[in-house]
């Protein structure tokens, strides 16, 4: 453990050499219209994902509910009903991500993502040394968790089947021992291209005691791609590193391209085509919770988007205890992509970010469209009496995307006599729909 002359030696050589304080400011938090909120679906269980598509069978798009137990339904467009449209039956831990290729209408081909526990492989990770010291190793033989990307089909009437396995990636640590659910976040295909978009976390203890966000060769603390049709095989091997994917899976890493690293717990990744924004949220640790927004991953030097963590968690360093290593990593980690929106728990009693979706309809206040919502895990009022846990949030990307921009807490008139719980945030295909997934339901967001 570093001593405090330490700490303090290198925060001043911090500032010395870049002109700054640790603190880069955080948004500043104003006050937007309300809106309202209409039941579309209840007894979902706990919707994490929400996204559309449109079946061969129907002439519009409907709405697609994930829950975090593997159950997928679907909002009927002719009847409004909740139907079930599958249900993972094998015992997972929970799903995580839900994405439709853009075709599906006519091929029936989607895509999943969840985890499972290792079960007979590890007993846990085996930590050497400090496990913040930055000198720690993880013996990847020992994990608790994997993950699964998978390729499902549901061209047929009967029930989807699975293709393909596309991706089996091991964690470190099993998300039950982390405060947050999951280091490890959701997939979507961006727009009309088959590009699928995979977001994992750090995979573990709360302060990415190994660094997988910002070494390269793993797969953890990411987003890449990968393209899913011209990829014809599958890749059962359980790795964590692409250079096991280029051994064990040759053609997967073929087609796999590194677009971002530095993430602790991304959720909710989403594309917007019209500005073609990649929106992601990203859990803090400590006491900042982020979103950010890329139009392109590649930087000007050539370098793959950097959002900065475990040197930077939104817009300040995370020091653990005066670690040596997460300062110095602060420093060099200066320059990394700003998020557009960074804030405190203490500026509205937040606790995890959970969501983000870009909105681009017109039945809201006409300062929301262009923009973005997203969703924090927080309590609005004293635990005793709180008739809605959440904040709902909004914020619009400045154009050249660098710099932090005000956030506004969009106050929720809630139709239910019951605590809500704010989970996730979903869209209509053409984003001008909008929707809030609480325990056990999901309602349409609408103007008061």
């Amino acid at each position: 453990m570093a001593s405090t002359s330490s700490s303090i030696l290198l925060y001043a050589i911090f500032i010395c050499l870049t002109g700054q304080a640790l603190v880069l400011g955080t948004s500043e938090i104003r006050q937007g219209p309300g809106v309202s909120l209409e039941l579309v679906a209840s007894g979902v269980g706990t919707p994490i994902v929400i996204t559309s598509a449109k079946l061969a069978s129907s002439s519009v798009s409907e709405i697609f509910i994930g829950e975090t137990s593997g159950k997928v339904q679907r909002i009927s467009a002719s009847s409004g009903s909740l139907e079930d449209f599958m249900t993972l039956t094998t015992p997972i831990e929970q799903l995580l991500g839900l994405a439709f290729h853009p075709d599906f209408e006519t091929n029936g081909r989607f895509f999943l993502h969840y985890t499972v526990p290792a079960t007979g492989e590890t007993t846990g990770p085996d930590v050497v040394s400090s496990p913040v010291s930055g000198c720690s190793f993880w013996n990847e033989s020992l994990y608790e968790i994997v993950a699964y990307v998978e390729e499902w089909n549901a061209l047929t009437e009967s029930a989807p089947t699975k293709v393909r396995t596309l991706l089996t990636v091991k964690f470190p640590y099993s998300f039950s021992k982390l405060a947050v659910v999951g280091h490890d976040s959701l997939t979507c295909i961006a727009g009309r291209t088959t590009k699928l978009y995979v977001a994992f976390g750090d995979g573990g203890i709360n302060w990415d005691a190994f660094n997988t966000a910002q070494t390269d060769d793993y797969l953890l603390g990411k987003i890449f791609s990968l393209d899913v049709d011209d990829i014809n095989t599958e890749c059962t091997a359980r790795i964590s590193r692409f250079s096991e994917l280029q051994t064990y899976c040759p053609e997967t890493a073929e087609y796999y391209r590194l677009l971002a690293k530095g993430l602790r717990n991304p959720t909710g990744p989403k594309f917007d085509p019209i500005n073609r924004l990649f929106y992601t949220a990203d859990a803090g640790v400590e006491d900042q919770e982020e979103v950010d927004a890329v139009r392109n991953f590649v930087s000007p030097n050539g370098a793959v988007t950097n959002f900065g963590w475990r040197g930077l968690e939104g817009t300040e360093c995370p020091v653990y205890n005066g670690e040596p290593a997460y300062l110095v990593q602060c420093a060099q980690l200066a320059g990394s992509h700003k998020p557009f929106a960074a804030y405190r728990h203490s500026d509205f009693n937040g606790s995890v970010v959970s969501s983000v979706s870009p909105y681009r309809g017109s039945e809201l206040p006409k300062m929301y469209k262009g923009g973005a919502f997203f969703v924090d895990w927080s309590t609005q009022t004293a635990p005793e009496a709180f008739t809605t846990k959440g904040t709902l949030l909004f914020a619009r990307p400045a154009k050249d995307l660098q710099e932090t921009v005000p956030i506004y807490v969009v106050p929720v008139s809630s139709p239910s006599s019951q605590p809500l719980f704010f989970i996730t945030l979903g869209t209509s295909a053409d984003l001008k729909q909008i929707y809030l997934g609480s325990a056990n339901a999901v309602y349409r967001i609408k103007a008061l």
